[in-house]
């Protein structure tokens, strides 16, 4: 929703945006001025009045840093998930475009290039998450086993009201007027891995998951 910041996607690599990793180097830009731009950019979505503004796009998290210099009381949410289930959904959800394309030679990533992008997203995060004054991690596992409670606590930390948030009899969240359920889908992105996909992986993606705090064969 704005031009203010690089497209880690040119090219055509759609969720791949560890091949334009050069791009992300924003040293040579002022955070103050590319800031200003973004808001301007958001401002028809930015509620009047509101103290809080959310934006969730995956790919910030190439220049959290930046982002801080440049706007005012920035927060940050991380959420680290096992790395199998989040290669097998991208590598479902996104295909390279034209010249990402014609590089790869398929519609289709291959499993290992996904698994690069993953690790190189999470060393990143690694790396700057210690510079960052407000950061807040959770893990996918623990989100959707107990829902309720990890919201309620990003609530408090981003500075908003958390008793908006209520379980119903049941299982539902309810939050002001939307109601919604929360489970993990783990078990069916690991399903849609064949053996073959998982040996690959693992060679790529193990001795992340393990830094993490996974198992390195990516048992849920």
């Amino acid at each position: 929703m704005t031009d203010a910041f690089p497209n880690l996607e040119a090219g055509g690599w759609e969720r791949m945006w560890y091949r334009n990793a050069r791009a992300a180097d924003l040293s040579d830009r002022k955070p103050e001025k590319v800031a200003h731009q973004a808001i301007r950019d958001w401002g028809p979505w930015w509620r009047r009045g509101a103290r809080v503004f959310i934006e969730k796009s995956i790919v910030h998290g190439a220049w959290m840093p930046f982002l801080q210099d440049g706007f005012e009381n920035a927060y940050f949410v991380g959420v680290i998930r096992n790395g199998y289930c989040v290669c097998e959904g991208i590598r479902r959800r996104a295909s390279p475009k034209g010249a990402a394309r014609k590089s790869v030679g398929s519609d289709v990533y291959p499993i290992e290039q996904v698994g690069e992008q993953w690790v190189f997203a999470n060393q990143i995060i690694e790396r700057d998450k210690g510079a960052l004054n407000h950061y807040h991690e959770i893990r996918y596992e623990d989100f959707t086993r107990n829902p309720v409670d990890h919201i309620r606590e990003i609530f408090r930390f981003i500075g908003v009201d958390d008793s908006v948030v209520t379980l119903e009899d049941d299982g539902s969240i309810t939050i002001g007027s939307r109601s919604f359920t929360i489970r993990s889908q783990n078990a069916e992105s690991f399903s849609r891995l064949t053996q073959t996909d998982r040996t690959k992986l693992g060679a790529v993606i193990g001795p992340m998951m393990e830094q993490l705090g996974y198992d390195a064969e990516g048992g849920l």
